[in-house]
């Protein structure tokens, strides 16, 4: 595919030609004119850099290792036994050289110090693991037992307990500070607000809770129930089915099954 015409003219007039300033106590410093990157917070700013980022992909390959980007966020896989654990992180640590290496000749730069670790694996394998802290590039990291990973919490165990638990919370929290002002909203309101606090936060992601333990999506859905009840006005001791189907609102399990199958439709 070649792009010529407007399109390359739309692109050079958005690469090129930039300039920025600093603002401070009421001063503001010389004009600069940028000759690398793209306007922070653009919406095409992201593909931009993913493009430039594209090669990084077989350095890491090379390694036999795994990546995922978004944006300047990156997160890197290597998949071995318990019993392979300091040759794999020997593996890791070649793999993240040459990464900072590469970066390094792209005028990009990585951060040792926001880097994080952690294993993944069943309770039995990471029983066998006896590492308490990795040496790479000049950082020495601790093992973690739940990461951030866009806004989902990884636990090592992959039980989805603690990104559960975040959930409740912040669900609970929001409910909380709806039933202060019920009085003042209309039934309609009531509903925006819950879907834009509560049933976002549930749906963001959930495929992720494909196969999670009954008693922890039991947590999800008694969160569900509270937020049709606040927007229906029902009581606690009324049974809260007829309620989501009033509403039209599939059961936590109900959409996760959906969301998967939504996927598999997609994939065939």
């Amino acid at each position: 595919m070649r792009l010529d015409g407007v399109v390359l003219s739309w692109l050079r007039s958005f690469l090129t030609d930039r300039s920025q300033r600093v603002a401070y106590a009421g001063e503001l410093s010389l004009l600069v004119e940028l000759l690398f990157s793209v306007p922070h917070g653009s919406v095409i700013g992201p593909l931009l850099f993913l493009l430039n980022m594209a090669n990084l992909f077989e350095v890491i390959a090379k390694h036999g290792a795994w990546a995922h980007f978004y944006a300047d966020d990156e997160q890197l896989y290597i998949s071995a036994p318990a019993l392979r654990a300091e040759d794999t992180i020997r593996q890791f640590t070649e793999c993240l050289c040459e990464v900072e290496a590469w970066m390094h000749a792209s005028l990009l730069r990585l951060n040792p110090q926001k880097m994080q670790l952690i294993w993944l694996g069943s309770r039995q394998q990471l029983d066998k693991l006896n590492i308490t802290d990795v040496q790479l590039l000049l950082t020495t990291l601790l093992p973690q037992s739940t990461v951030r990973s866009l806004g989902v919490i990884l636990d090592s165990p992959l039980t989805m307990s603690s990104h559960i638990t975040s959930l409740c919370r912040s669900g609970y929290y929001q409910l909380r500070q709806l039933s202060g002002i019920i009085q003042s909203l209309t039934p309609d309101a009531t509903k925006k607000l819950v879907h834009a606090f509560i049933s976002s936060r549930l749906d963001y992601c959930n495929s992720l809770l494909f196969g999670v333990a009954d008693q922890q999506l039991k947590r999800l859905q008694s969160v569900q129930n509270a937020a049709a009840r606040l927007v229906t006005g029902t009581r606690r001791s009324d049974h809260i089915t007829p309620v989501l189907k009033v509403l039209h609102w599939l059961p936590v399990r109900h959409c996760i099954q959906y969301k998967m199958k939504m996927y598999q439709m997609n994939c065939m």
